[in-house]
């Protein structure tokens, strides 16, 4: 029994095998015959009186008190045989045998329509039928197409049931596990559901259906065909419209498979899937100099007001926002307007003030700002004047990298912040219309107020709670918007309290590493492996604000893996062109088109 796979034997047999070999080997074991082996006995049974004389029983078999070399044993070259009392039993199989050679059923495969089948059959019989009838002209009658379900029904099951056909003809009846549905050959020689409805008033056709094999092309086409009628409808209430004509084997498993290849239903049931979150770029997670690396990232427009007279003109305004990406220390910039010398103004503000970084991360493309619609100007913006703004600042030896097209969780550090900027923003002057330097001003106690927040969750003790780190520390020592500190004595050592600054800014950044860093160890979500999309998968482009009969359909192009090898990043071909989107942006579809759409 051992030696039998365990797929073979029958479940409860099969599972303590299982069990058997996962605590020993099998050359453990070794088979002995029945009638020495004394644990037959108990199996088996024994009266009193003969228990008393069986001597296997009380000293065991005989051949034990030998050498094991000299043991009557079969081990490792026993072979089981074949009839065993707990192996399965062989499922009836019905064999299918198609007819390749047949060059009509070959025409069959090739429609992808179950109406356009139809029809092409019907043209045919007409055309053999025009010698008797040469009158049959002018659009096709309902009588035409029937005949002409009727003929692909007959080819598909002469080739699909031979056996089963030449078993009808010749005993009335089969033996095949289809003898449930008492199959029986009408007038015309096509294969009917017999079953138990024949006094019933139901039409000939819902009484006695056609029969149809699963694995047919014909039975996917028909499939297909009513689940458009039923207006995209389930599978329960396609099948029941399909089985007032037609019976085709193990509908439900045919029915759940060609509904999922249908690509409009597919669409609005699919989610993108997210790959295994990245690791966190070096400028997060290695301490440098506050604002040497550093985000940018825009908001607005803003209603300004060119100035406080009544009537006053109004323009639109724009915040430009820098994040350091280790410190999360922000600074904001009003921005009169969207010209690549307005720009480059903030830009020389904020070196000025926060001194030269040495690389730029930013959105690219329509996501620099987002894919609202009212900030279509500042994306039109970026793309026309991308050259300019990236030769000024080569000329000042900063690097500037975009994230991939589409992509916001490429940049959730600058995204979040524009969020809890926007929330201060409005929650403060609701629907008030600022000048510039009002909103200057604004910006900056909005600034103030972000540069204070706790890096870390502040705990419950008032204690603990009253010194935790800020990006502010980085920037001043303290939160921004901390009470000043008392004026220092003047006979104060001013070495050694240069000396104690240095050893305070160190302290920030071990508390930093110790404190901060280890909140960013854990993945709070896209932590499950998925596997990677193949160039060539078809896909559809996922859009949060269209509805999903408008995504454009495209062909992964080329994939860009990272440095773990994990795709996140993918070319798409399309009928416009070549995008390049995430991975969470693109809905894997299935590989074969079977609805029309």
């Amino acid at each position: 029994m051992l030696h039998t796979s365990p797929h073979l034997l029958k479940t409860y047999v099969a599972n303590r095998v299982v069990r058997i070999l996962e605590h020993t080997s099998l050359h453990q074991w070794a088979h002995t015959v029945s009638n020495q082996n004394s644990a037959d006995f108990a199996s088996r049974g024994l009266f009193p009186e003969e228990i008393m004389d069986c001597h296997s029983w009380w000293n065991g078999p005989d051949f034990m008190q030998n050498p094991p070399s000299k043991w009557p044993v079969r081990g490792d070259n026993y072979v089981a045989p074949e009839e065993l009392p707990e192996r399965k039993n062989d499922p009836i199989v019905l064999r299918i045998q198609a007819d390749p050679e047949n060059p009509l059923y070959e025409v069959v495969s090739r429609f992808s329509s179950f109406s356009r089948l139809q029809r092409a059959f019907a043209f045919i019989r007409r055309w053999l039928l025009r010698i008797r009838c040469p009158e049959m002209k002018g659009p096709l009658s309902s009588e035409e197409m029937r005949y002409s379900t009727l003929s692909l029904v007959r080819l598909t099951q002469q080739n699909h049931f031979p056996l089963l056909i030449e078993e009808l003809r010749s005993k009335g009846h089969t033996t095949t596990p289809l003898r449930k549905l008492f199959p029986f050959l009408d007038a015309m020689g096509i294969v009917r559901v017999g079953g138990r409805l024949r006094h019933s008033a139901l039409p000939l056709d819902a009484k006695h259906p056609l029969l149809l094999p699963q694995k047919a092309h014909l039975s996917a086409l028909i499939c297909d065909y009513y689940h458009l009628y039923a207006c995209h409808a389930g599978p329960r209430s396609v099948q029941t419209l399909i089985q007032q004509k037609f019976w085709i084997i193990s509908i439900p498993s045919l029915l759940r498979q060609r509904i999922f290849r249908c690509i409009r239903c597919f669409k609005f049931k699919s989610k993108p899937v997210f790959p295994f979150m990245a690791d966190l770029p070096p400028a997060r997670v290695q301490p440098s100099k506050p604002f040497s690396s550093v985000g940018i990232d825009f908001a607005g427009p803003f209603t300004v007001r060119e100035s406080r007279r009544r009537k006053a003109h109004t323009y639109k305004g724009y915040l430009c926002l820098f994040i350091c990406m280790s410190t999360k220390a922000v600074h904001l910039e009003m921005v009169s307007e969207l010209s690549t010398k307005a720009f480059l103004a903030s830009l020389n503000r904020f070196t000025a003030r926060r001194g030269l970084p040495s690389d730029i991360y930013s959105d690219c493309g329509r996501n620099f700002l987002g894919a609202a619609r009212h900030l279509r100007e500042v994306s039109q913006f970026l793309r026309s004047h991308s050259s300019e703004i990236t030769s000024s600042l080569t000329s000042l030896e900063i690097k500037w990298h975009f994230n991939p097209p589409a992509a916001p969780n490429f940049g959730g550090l600058w995204e979040a912040a524009i969020k809890s900027a926007k929330s201060l923003l409005y929650r403060s002057i609701g629907t008030s219309l600022l000048t510039f330097e009002e909103y200057s001003t604004l910006f900056c106690k909005i600034e103030a107020v972000l540069n204070s927040r706790p890096l870390c969750a502040v705990t419950s003790n008032p204690e603990d709670a009253v010194d935790y780190l800020s990006p502010g520390h980085f920037l001043v020592g303290r939160p921004l918007l901390q009470p000043p500190e008392a004026p220092l004595e003047d006979n104060l050592n001013w070495t050694c309290r240069w000396q104690l600054l240095s050893q305070l800014y160190q302290r920030f950044w071990k508390r930093w590493s110790t404190e901060y860093l280890h909140t960013q160890l854990q993945r709070q979500k896209w932590n499950k492996d998925q596997p990677n999309i193949q160039p060539g998968a078809i896909v559809a482009l996922y859009g949060a604000e269209t509805t999903p009969l408008s995504w454009p359909l495209g062909r992964v192009q080329e994939v860009h893996p990272g440095t773990d090898g994990v795709v996140r990043v993918a070319t798409v071909k399309t009928s416009t062109g070549l995008y390049t989107r995430p991975v969470n942006k693109l809905v894997i579809l299935p590989t074969q088109f079977s609805m029309e759409n």
